[in-house]
């Protein structure tokens, strides 16, 4: 095997296990959030549960695009508590079978819900997937703490221990 190849495919092994731990976090993040809707439902603003919704939702709908089908959700549809947990163990398998089959610098062609078309690489979507995650797992976060609920911590860094 030439050795650039065999770098390649390494480094690409690499980034693929980076995203799957990623990802695995950004699940297990999302369950913790799950759990504290469900002992609270008292405490849940309309605020948190849609922007809950929009995270979930909007990895759904990147799967979808990936895999060139029809999602099931829109972008910002509010969503049932009840199927939260469902919706986060599907968008979790779905996107490590997409992992499993297609390169990272596979070019996915799509449109965004304004209807604009892109080519992005999967890497880049992939990427983008747990960076949304994070930023609007923050802004849930902030708003259960405004309604006096105690979190755990949901740091990358903490996960990691």
């Amino acid at each position: 095997m030439n050795f650039s190849l065999f770098t390649f495919i390494k480094k690409t092994t690499i980034m693929k296990d980076f995203f799957k731990e990623i990802l695995i976090y950004q699940f297990q993040m999302n369950e913790k959030i799950i759990e504290i809707f469900e002992n609270n439902p008292d405490k849940i603003s309309e605020k948190a549960h849609l922007l809950f919704s929009h995270s979930t939702n909007s990895h759904h709908i990147w799967n979808a695009r990936i895999l060139g089908k029809t999602p099931h959700f829109a972008v910002w549809e509010l969503t049932s508590i009840e199927i939260f947990k469902e919706k986060n163990k599907n968008n979790l398998e779905t996107s490590f079978e997409i992992l499993d089959s297609l390169d990272l610098e596979t070019k996915i062609s799509y449109q965004n819900s304004d209807g604009e078309n892109f080519v992005k690489s999967l890497k880049d979507i992939i990427f983008h997937i747990c960076n949304h995650s994070t930023y609007h797992r923050a802004q849930i976060t902030t708003e259960l703490k405004i309604n006096n609920i105690t979190l755990p911590s949901t740091d990358f860094i903490h996960y990691k221990v």
